[in-house]
């Protein structure tokens, strides 16, 4: 059994100390590019303006006269005043132009462009939260290898613990409960590297469906001393709120107010002014004539099976409700913002700590395998330090996946590009 487990040792440290040519070019933010990409996030939210664009249009040229053009054929049958059966044809043009109707027009516009201004907005927020979604899977999924990674050098650790516990059980010197103990001990590693198999496949996979690439040996972009976190820190010191979504709601709101003008303007007389023009053709001897047309118009609404009331109470109602979510919003958005900065800068003080302390627990980890193999500690001694080893590492990489999600998550409520603090 000791020549095997000196073979799973050795096998075991060269498989984790060979480099990754692909981890040395990866990048987390190509990653986080790509899974965006992947998910279509910018090509949706640009479709998605492209229609308000078009629909506000309408409302934008609301004032222009309507225009159209028609052409008719008609047969008449004798009778008495048309001896035999006439066949007219007639061309002709009619031109519609609104003249008053209390405002409805002009309100119209500036609803149109509110909604336009929403939609912008909404665009840009919607790209930054794709940005934030695309980190978030990119870390889940780069914790995930990481955890996998340190459950199987903690399995290789474990070998070595039980490597020394069974030399000295054969010379007489452990009882063989304590040798079962780091063997059950072995049994729940792998148990648990088998778990994180599992999660580092499912969370890889993702990623990958959309088009985005995990290495084995993939690290932090913050971490190993990287001046990338002191960096973010500043950065994130010097944003200020920008919540695109509030102010996207806010214009919201504009646009729902002029929107209740326009519909208490259907409610009120209105006073248009149309043209006709007609060239009539027969085909008998009777000559072609020009018949044109000006009328001046006033529409009073007096009954439209509540249509019209309808309308203008939901107006009303919808304008109420973006104006009370939008106090809601800028009520809280300040200190929402002011919460995640402070946080972002204190899980990455938080993670550089944790950082270090894997150092000295890997320290204290391999003093107390030789004090073991001296017979000076207890194997309880050695699972605790072992167990803090494992432990420093995974809380670590928990870290330092908070960290790197909330930097994403502060870029989307600052309204700028995360790449902006490297």
């Amino acid at each position: 059994m000791n020549g095997i487990l000196n073979f799973l040792v050795a096998v075991a440290a060269v498989s984790l100390s060979m480099p990754s040519s692909a981890a040395d070019q990866w990048s987390f933010f190509e990653q986080v590019d790509r899974v965006v990409d992947g998910q279509k996030s910018n090509q949706i939210a640009q479709s998605e303006l492209d229609a308000a664009k078009e629909r506000s249009r309408t409302k934008k040229y609301n004032f222009l006269p309507s225009v159209s053009a028609s052409a008719s054929q008609s047969l008449y049958s004798k009778t008495s005043d048309v001896p035999d059966d006439v066949t007219t044809k007639s061309l002709g043009a009619d031109v519609s132009v609104n003249i008053f109707r209390f405002g409805a027009d002009r309100a119209a516009r500036a609803g149109a462009t509110e909604s336009l201004q929403a939609a912008e907005l909404k665009r840009d927020a919607r790209r930054l939260a794709a940005d934030s979604r695309a980190a978030t899977m990119l870390a889940d999924a780069l914790a995930a290898r990481m955890a996998l990674t340190v459950y199987e050098h903690r399995i290789v650790t474990a070998l070595q613990s039980i490597n020394a516990a069974d030399a000295r059980y054969r010379k007489g010197l452990l009882s063989e409960q304590e040798l079962a103990k780091l063997k059950l001990d072995f049994t729940s590693l792998q148990l648990a590297k088998k778990s994180a198999e599992r999660e580092a496949a499912q969370t890889t996979q993702l990623i990958e469906s959309f088009g985005g690439v995990v290495p084995t040996n993939a690290t932090w972009p913050m971490a190993n001393g990287s001046e990338l976190a002191t960096k973010i820190k500043k950065w994130a010191s010097s944003l200020t709120a920008n919540h695109l979504s509030i102010k996207a709601l806010a214009a919201e709101s504009r646009a729902a107010d002029a929107a209740v003008t326009e519909a208490r303007s259907a409610m009120l007389p209105s006073i248009d002014l149309g043209g006709s023009w007609r060239k009539i053709y027969a085909d008998s001897d009777m000559p072609v004539r020009d018949h044109k047309e000006i009328v001046a118009s006033v529409s009073v609404p007096i009954f439209s099976k509540f249509s019209d009331s309808g309308e203008y109470r939901a107006r009303v109602l919808e304008a109420s409700a973006l104006k009370t979510s939008l106090a809601t919003e800028e009520t809280t958005s300040t200190q929402t913002f002011k919460f995640a900065v402070q946080s972002l800068t204190d899980t990455i003080d938080e993670a550089l700590e944790r950082e270090r302390q894997i150092a000295t627990a890997e320290r204290l980890y391999s003093d107390n395998l030789q004090r073991f193999q001296r017979g000076l500690i207890t194997v309880n001694d050695l699972s605790i330090d072992e167990h803090r080893v494992q432990e420093a590492e995974l809380t670590a990489i928990q870290t330092w996946q908070k960290a790197h999600t909330e930097w994403f998550h502060v870029a989307e409520l600052a309204g700028v590009p995360a790449i902006g603090a490297r």
